[in-house]
C-alpha cells in the first residue's frame, strides 16, 4: 500500500511547488531519445519539430521554453513541449508527430 502512494505523492509535491507533469508522465508514456527522435524523423516515421509546428498552425512567434519531447500517448508518438506566446502566456501541447493534430 505505501508503494502505491509514493508516486502519488511525488507528483501531488510537485504541482504544490509549481511544477508541471508532460503529457508523456500523466499517461505512462516512453519518452524517445533525441537520437531516436532523428531516427524516426529520418525514416519517415514522424515529422519534424518544424513541420508539425506549421501542420498545426503556431504562429512561428511562439517560442519554445522547454525541451520538445517525442513521447508515446494513446499508441502514438507525439511532440510534447511548453510555448510561450508574444504576450508571455505559456502553454503546454502535445501535438501528433505525424500530422499535428491535438
Amino acid at each position: 500500500m505505501k508503494k502505491a502512494l509514493l508516486p502519488v505523492l511525488g507528483i501531488a509535491a510537485m504541482l504544490a511547488i509549481g511544477g508541471t507533469i508532460s503529457p508523456a508522465m500523466a499517461q505512462g508514456g516512453a519518452c524517445l531519445s533525441p537520437n531516436a527522435i532523428q531516427q524516426a524523423i529520418q525514416s519517415g516515421e514522424i515529422q519534424s519539430w518544424a513541420a508539425v509546428k506549421r501542420m498545426a498552425g503556431i504562429p512561428p512567434n511562439f517560442s519554445e521554453v522547454s525541451a520538445v519531447e517525442v513521447c508515446q500517448r494513446g499508441g502514438q508518438l507525439y511532440y510534447s513541449v511548453s510555448l510561450v506566446s508574444p504576450s508571455g502566456e505559456v502553454q503546454r501541447v502535445a501535438l501528433n508527430a505525424v500530422d499535428g493534430s491535438r
